[in-house]
């Protein structure tokens, strides 16, 4: 065999065709030294003669295939990192493997997950948690020839990703109301939080008792740190510790806290006086300073509420001191209160009929008076608008004192009757006219 371009170091020759026909034969090459084309030559042999000499024929050297070890990756848990054995030539095929025992054992790595690229020249994890720290990655390369070999180890670091938070109690207003939860807000969204992680401490001022932890936001950027207690109102201590893939910085924080504290009230008194004219209420008549106090005069009959005397300067609600109903808010040290009312005109009752006394030996309303012994019977009482005739005419006969006493009865009848009608209509009565006998 002669050499051209190539070099090749020969061996044994055997028949090769397997059927023994000896028509098929395999010259051994031990080695390749240089890739290229070499000449083959046969010499007659034996009972035969050959004539198709020499052939050319190209021999190849194995080369095993040449890659780049991958390098140690970094990134925050969450992130993105990535091994490579790029660049490479004569590699054909690419397996991953991951060891979690600092290389002690080695495992296939799949796609899913965390991974991409567990055939390819280029191995990503996307989201890696804080746990894969310290793990390690390396690729068996494989040729064209099957063979295959491992690159170097690479070591994957996860770091912790920082976060910071504000606290902020919320519910409470001091001596008001106490505080009913302490708000933590982070720098973004964080999950694996718990109420474990969260201290609340005594501060400077304040003690209170926490509860439960809760996502209020729903997205894991804000919680809820529940308060059970307010024992002192003041200043207290959030801290929250390391957790999950974070480390919390900006920590601890001190927020104030309050207290509901109940007030003491002393009763102030309302003294109310009464007055003639009226009644007077108010109520209540005891209460803590701001308390509305209601008063009402009620006048009685002949007199008029003339407004309210007070000892004491009020901040009036309703009405003022001049208004029969009125309310003012409690003054501090109390206050006296006096209605007042005056006398207003009334007008005279109606005059009353006084009884008819019918003198002795005098008729009834409403009838004649008698006849005298010796008269002639009485006409009945004369109607309305008429004038009673006199009982006997006076004829001046000779009978002088008889006459005379005939007149005088004439004319007492007749004053009896005006008398008599003069009541009926309610009228004065003037006096009866004196007359002389004639």
């Amino acid at each position: 065999m002669i050499n051209h371009t190539g070099q090749v170091t020969t061996g044994g020759l055997s028949e090769a065709s397997g059927t023994g026909s000896n028509t098929v034969w395999l010259l051994e090459l031990i080695d390749v030294a240089a890739e290229g084309d070499v000449e083959v030559s046969i010499a007659d042999f034996g009972d035969f003669t050959v004539t198709n000499n020499p052939r050319t024929v190209g021999v190849y050297q194995y080369a095993p295939a040449v890659f780049t070890d991958p390098v140690p990756a970094s990134t925050l848990a969450g992130g993105t990192a990535s091994f490579s054995v790029a660049p490479h030539s004569l590699a054909v095929a690419f397996q991953w493997q991951e060891s979690t025992d600092g290389g002690a054992t080695w495992n296939d790595v799949t796609n899913g997950g965390f991974y991409a690229g567990a055939t390819a020249d280029t191995l990503t994890l996307s989201g890696p948690p804080l746990s894969m720290n310290g793990y390690q990655y390396r690729c068996q390369v494989g040729d064209a020839a099957g063979a295959s070999q491992a690159s170097g180890e690479a070591l994957l670091t996860v770091s912790p990703i920082p976060v910071t938070f504000t606290a902020t109690q919320i519910g409470g207003v001091s001596k008001v109301a106490n505080t009913t939860g302490i708000e933590l807000a982070f720098s973004q969204s964080v999950t694996g939080l718990t109420a474990g992680h969260v201290t609340l401490s005594d501060g400077a001022t304040g003690q209170a008792t926490a509860g439960t932890l809760t996502d209020i936001s729903g997205t894991g950027d804000v919680w809820l740190l529940e308060i059970t207690g307010v024992a002192v109102e003041g200043d207290v201590v959030v801290s929250v510790s390391d957790f999950g893939d974070f480390t919390v910085s900006h920590n601890p924080q001190t927020v104030d806290v309050f207290r509901f504290v109940p007030v003491v009230y002393i009763n102030q008194l309302v003294t109310l006086k009464q007055a003639k004219g009226g009644v007077a209420t108010a109520r209540p008549t005891a209460g803590p300073v701001g308390t509305t106090v209601v008063l009402k005069a009620t006048s009685t009959k002949g007199y008029q509420f003339n407004g309210w005397q007070v000892s004491a300067a009020v901040s009036w609600i309703t009405g003022n001191a001049d208004s029969a109903t009125a309310s003012f808010l409690m003054p501090a040290g109390g206050v006296t209160v006096t209605p007042r009312f005056v006398l207003v005109n009334v007008a005279p009752p109606p005059p009353v009929k006084p009884p008819v006394v019918t003198p002795p030996n005098q008729p009834p309303p409403n009838q004649p008076p008698p006849n005298e012994p010796g008269d002639p019977p009485s006409a009945p009482p004369p109607e309305p608008g008429q004038t009673a005739p006199n009982k006997v005419p006076f004829t001046g006969d000779t009978q002088g004192a008889n006459h005379t006493g005939l007149l005088l009865a004439a004319l007492a009848g007749v004053y009896t009757l005006a008398l008599w009608r003069r009541r009926q209509a309610n009228q004065p009565v003037r006096p009866a006219p004196k007359h002389r006998a004639v």
